[in-house]
């Protein structure tokens, strides 16, 4: 049945409860253009206990739509809050949608404790729901370098057998970025080629939008450049390229990935114009001066740069990928590095502590080129911002398997450290 609900006489929007699981969430209309009417209606008390904790997951939805992830948060807490007293089979979904949220914003920590809370809490769920949240589980994990962690999930995540196809190509391309990463054995970047062929596949079969085809064409060029294929990721890129809307954010990451293809094939000059014309398109679509994706096309331009003798323009653009890494460290001074702190947030800090350590390296060839020592201070000053940094990690460090993957990374730092301060 339809049950109208009126603010001042002028609200149209409805309420249809006819959702198996008895949640309402799926049936409230609460287009973008009406969050004001939607918040409006929860706050005169129009609707309350289980029915306002859906109005706030489904206001919660339309600014994910928007990429409004914290006020995604902000509202799911509400519908939390409420759930908790009077809906408790549905407190799982609340966590399940505050994790996705996390994610989103890079905080893979939170993320991974909402969704195991979700998945450990009783309710009422579909293999669907299963199957998104080992998915994303996975995708956190990878990227806190809990790379085995990672690979066990998104296994699972493909082997939930489910009608809608296109689920499972998702949890197949997910499984192919997890392998593909540089991190991973050879034998494993060539299993991420054939999930990615199964992704596309599945994806075909769903007869889904050829977006997800470019998203699964992309992991398949990344594993293949990290096996130094580079040709041929080349070209992989360049079929998901003609996908996309050449404005559209997507064409600009998968040109950023190109970008740095070209540059580890040695078109440096090739690799600068695709990652710049890259950027480009990500500022026009996301009209921010700062943001999280930024940061990969000024560490590769930086890298580009280097590798071409600019050493100068090297360290201006690893300048720019550490301004994109946090929220609010913006100095364009390469003397100056952020400094860990209470009020310092960084979106990821194993790409923080890279970058330390190649703007490190690249000031140490500004020293040998010039002799000038305030370079050779500068490197010391960001190595020990780098050995900082990762002193932090183990607050995110789960599995014994990523305590030895970071300490076997941070011993080439150490080392170069070392030579610095032995230099000096």
């Amino acid at each position: 049945m339809l049950l109208p609900l009126y603010l001042n006489g002028q609200s149209d929007l409805k309420i249809k409860i006819n959702d198996k699981r008895g949640c309402n969430c799926g049936e409230i209309d609460t287009t973008i253009a009406k969050i004001g009417q939607a918040i409006q209606i929860v706050n005169l008390g129009e609707v309350r206990d289980t029915l306002a904790a859906c109005y706030f997951h489904c206001i919660g939805v339309q600014y994910h739509k928007k990429k409004n992830y914290l006020q995604v948060i902000q509202f799911n807490k509400k519908a939390l809050t409420l759930r908790e007293q009077f809906h408790k089979e549905f407190v799982w979904k609340s966590h399940y949608t505050l994790g996705i949220a996390y994610n989103e914003l890079t905080m893979y920590a939170k993320s991974q404790s909402a969704l195991q809370t979700a998945y450990n809490t009783w309710g009422i769920k579909y293999q669907k729901d299963t199957l998104e949240m080992f998915r994303v589980m996975a995708n956190n994990l990878s990227e806190m370098g809990e790379l085995q962690q990672a690979e066990n999930y998104a296994i699972q995540a493909t082997q939930i057998k489910i009608d809608e196809l296109w689920r499972t190509a998702d949890a197949f391309n997910s499984l192919s970025d997890i392998l593909g990463r540089e991190e991973q054995s050879d034998d494993n970047k060539r299993r991420a080629i054939e999930c990615a062929d199964a992704a596309i596949q599945l994806y075909k079969k769903a007869e889904e939008d050829e977006y997800y085809i470019g998203q699964a064409l992309n992991s398949k060029a990344n594993a293949m450049s990290w096996l130094e294929r580079y040709s041929e990721a080349i070209n992989t890129y360049d079929i998901a390229l003609n996908i996309y809307n050449k404005n559209s954010e997507e064409y600009a990451r998968t040109l950023s990935n190109k970008g740095g293809s070209l540059g580890e094939r040695g078109d440096y000059k090739a690799a600068i114009e695709a990652l710049f014309k890259s950027l480009e398109i990500k500022k026009n679509a996301l009209k921010k001066a700062h943001t999280y994706t930024y940061a990969a096309n000024h560490e590769n331009l930086a890298e580009n740069y280097e590798a071409l003798g600019d050493v100068d323009k090297a360290l201006q653009h690893y300048q720019r990928a550490l301004q994109n890494l946090t929220n609010n460290f913006r100095s364009d001074n390469i003397h100056q590095n952020p400094i860990p702190s209470d009020s310092l947030y960084i979106y990821n800090k194993i790409d923080v502590i890279r970058v330390l350590h190649l703007k490190a390296s690249a000031a140490v060839k500004k020293y040998q080129q010039e002799g000038d020592t305030t370079y050779l201070k500068l490197a010391e000053k960001t190595y020990n911002t780098a050995f900082n940094f990762h002193d932090q990690l183990p607050q995110q460090i789960t599995t014994q398997e990523s305590r030895l993957f970071h300490a076997k990374t941070i011993v080439p730092f150490i080392e170069n450290a070392l030579a610095v301060a032995y230099e000096l």
